[in-house]
């Protein structure tokens, strides 16, 4: 049985013991209860964001002024762009001007420039670089 479910029994017992001041001071218990089992949930959101950007870090690979992710069969996934990931932390795929030759950041702006061969899809995948 969960600390509300207890709750909850208390409450009841309360209800029929008659007394109301106690009642009050178990439904305040109980709103506090509450408001912990939300920042918990919230903070276990939290901590799960982190891993996932935690997983990213230990995985990108700079190269050629850009941030790159492994993919399967040795293909690399990017280019990502350094600024967004440095100070946002946000992993952010890079577009490929033909004409110019640079890569540019949808989000922040940041040109970068690449190599024909790095823009290219890989196994027919518009997702690996």
């Amino acid at each position: 049985m969960g600390i509300l479910d207890e709750v909850k029994s208390v409450v009841g017992t309360i209800q029929k013991i008659d007394n109301i001041e106690l009642y009050k001071q178990i439904l305040d218990l109980q709103a506090e209860i509450m408001k912990l089992v939300e920042e918990n949930s919230s903070l276990k959101g939290e901590i799960a964001s982190l891993k996932d950007k935690f997983a990213v870090r230990e995985q990108l690979i700079f190269a050629k002024n850009a941030y790159w992710l492994p993919a399967e069969g040795g293909r690399k996934t990017g280019p990502l762009c350094t600024n967004c990931w440095d100070v946002r932390r946000q992993v952010v795929r890079m577009h490929f001007d033909k004409e110019t030759g640079y890569g540019q950041c949808p989000t922040c702006k940041v040109p970068v420039e690449i190599e024909p061969q790095d823009h290219m899809p890989m196994s027919g995948s518009d997702d690996e670089y």
